[in-house]
């Protein structure tokens, strides 16, 4: 799954054609089935120091988190399992459901095709 935050959408191309292109192409991959995107509105309030993070769940089950920074820092462990895990988990709540967040990518393909600006749909 991944999330992303409302404030990503707002940040276009400049040449709206491309963002357009980009946006069709996350929801051709939600289509098909390769992703899932949940979409987390500014309005959140989900607070926590880490822009970038990807949790990783290896086939036995041990969770690996790489937090993206100026450099990449990857950690494991029951303690920061515990914090990370619980952190994603309040993003993943507060993030929109996937229906209306699949929603929300179509509207932000035709406000870049129309130019208009993005507000929630």
């Amino acid at each position: 799954m991944v999330v992303l935050e409302e404030a990503v959408l707002m940040r276009r191309h400049s040449d709206l054609d491309v963002w357009a292109e980009q946006l069709q192409h996350l929801i051709d991959a939600v289509q098909a089935g390769r992703i899932r995107v949940r979409i987390l509105p500014l309005a959140s309030f989900v607070h926590g120091e880490i822009a970038h993070l990807s949790e990783l769940v290896l086939p036995d089950g041990t969770r690996l988190y790489a937090i993206e920074e100026s450099d990449a820092t990857y950690r494991s462990g029951l303690h920061t399992e515990s914090r990370l895990g619980t952190f994603l988990d309040r993003v993943i709540d507060a993030a929109l459901p996937e229906a209306e967040s699949y929603a929300y990518l179509q509207h932000a393909v035709n406000e870049a095709l129309t130019a208009a600006p993005l507000r929630l749909p």
